[in-house]
């Protein structure tokens, strides 16, 4: 609603002014007060792009990308701080999800010299927390993730004061806090660390209007490792009940992202026939519909190529990486060595086509030599391998587990072909 003064009012205004100079003034309050309802409304608006923003991250990222700039540029116009912080940690996501992770990190130092808004800053702890921990920084990983803590006591202490918008997003945070925590300490092998904080994450994960928060927190708990039982059946049943539950909402309602990771895992799964027959006689219904889906011939195969299709289309190269070792790792339990080394060889090709993106100029590895990216072979005893300098050198962010977990594959395969 637009508020103007008509030229009656305007002329009576003129001739009483030096008579009644509270007119002025009240008048003054009420343009003030229209003005600031404007400015609510408009940046109402902001936070509702980035709340789309938020609902594309695991579903589309080009989507992701163009909402929240979208939102970006709508709360610079506004000198709206807080929401272009907001708009920021979603472009954050997006540049994870690409595996660039210096333009995340100069997006979290923009976030940090922009707001004092204690979620947003919070949002951006954690999304350090992903990259430190996905680049193998352990120091990196607990000086993020100790600032994000106390972040979290200190807005915990005025948490009554939250718009329902900043509710939402401190929720989320919270769960992110505790599932990222949870990779962290899994990876590491500290397991009851790794239960604690996946715990703690249930309660936050059950969020109204957020599907996203519940998959995430259903794939973690049902990937392995993180279940509450000891029995190796009923850790069976219980992974495959959290993988069940992921894949078919996420299917539903369009996860690229949840489907894919819940398809792979299950792949896993039914490639193991003792954990198969296990699955079948405790929810026979459950299997009749993945077998459906999938066909009930080569099963645990065709998940693990869905998985590598979804994962292609959401766009993301590490889990096409992950996809493509789950596919070899599949190929060598079926006795198809050299199906497997090709399988494990593209997954190297993944990686180096990481490298060429975003570190092809980096004067220490000479990238117009062919020594400069990985191959199957492992070098030389008395040199120096290609992941071992990308790791050595300062200005390289590569993933060592990724790395590891191929090579460990490649070794297997070639072993077998012996």
């Amino acid at each position: 609603m637009r508020w103007t003064i008509s030229s009656t009012v305007t002329k009576r205004i003129r001739c009483q002014l030096s008579n009644r100079p509270i007119i002025l003034l009240s008048l003054l309050f009420l343009l003030m007060a229209c003005t600031g309802h404007q400015t609510e409304r408009e940046w109402q608006i902001v936070d509702s792009l980035n709340d789309r923003a938020h609902a594309w991250q695991y579903r589309n990222i080009d989507s992701l990308h163009a909402t929240a700039t979208l939102a970006l540029k709508k709360a610079r116009d506004l000198h709206y701080a807080d929401g272009e912080a907001e708009a920021l940690n979603h472009l954050m996501a997006e540049r994870f999800q690409q595996m660039d992770f210096d333009s995340a990190a100069v997006l979290a130092d923009h976030v940090s010299s922009l707001t004092q808004n204690q979620i947003e800053l919070l949002v951006a702890d954690i999304m350090q927390m992903r990259i430190a921990q996905r680049t193998s920084d352990n120091r990196a990983f607990f000086i993020h993730r100790s600032h994000a803590l106390r972040r979290v006591r200190r807005i915990a202490e005025e948490e009554a004061m939250l718009t329902p918008h900043m509710t939402r997003r401190f929720n989320v945070a919270r769960s992110d806090l505790h599932i990222v925590s949870s990779t962290y300490f899994y990876y590491v092998d500290q397991q009851e660390r790794a239960l604690a904080e996946i715990r703690a994450a249930e309660p936050l994960s059950m969020l109204p209007g957020d599907t996203a928060q519940w998959l995430y927190y259903c794939y973690m708990r049902g990937s392995g490792g993180l279940s509450d039982f000891t029995a190796p059946e009923d850790i069976t049943r219980d992974e495959f009940d959290y993988l069940f539950k992921c894949f078919t909402l996420a299917k539903n309602h369009g996860y690229l992202f949840f489907q894919a990771n819940a398809a792979q895992s299950l792949a896993t799964l039914f490639a193991d026939s003792t954990r198969r027959a296990i699955v079948r006689d405790y929810k026979p219904n459950a299997e009749d519909y993945l077998l459906s889906v999938f066909g009930a011939d080569n099963t645990a195969q065709h998940m693990g190529e869905v998985a590598l299709e979804r994962f292609t289309q959401y766009d993301d190269l590490y889990q096409e990486a992950c996809a493509l070792r789950t596919l070899g790792e599949l190929d060598v339990e079926a006795g198809r060595y050299e199906s497997a080394i090709d399988h494990f060889a593209a997954a190297l090709s993944c990686v180096n086509f990481h490298h060429l993106c975003y570190y092809a100029a980096d004067e220490v590895l000479m990238p117009d030599s062919t020594d400069a990216l990985l191959s199957i072979f492992e070098p030389q005893p008395d040199t120096i391998s290609v992941e071992r300098r990308w790791m050595q050198s300062a200005h390289i962010k590569t993933v060592p587990e990724w790395i590891a977990g191929i090579r460990q594959q490649l070794s297997v395969a070639f072993s077998a072909l012996d």
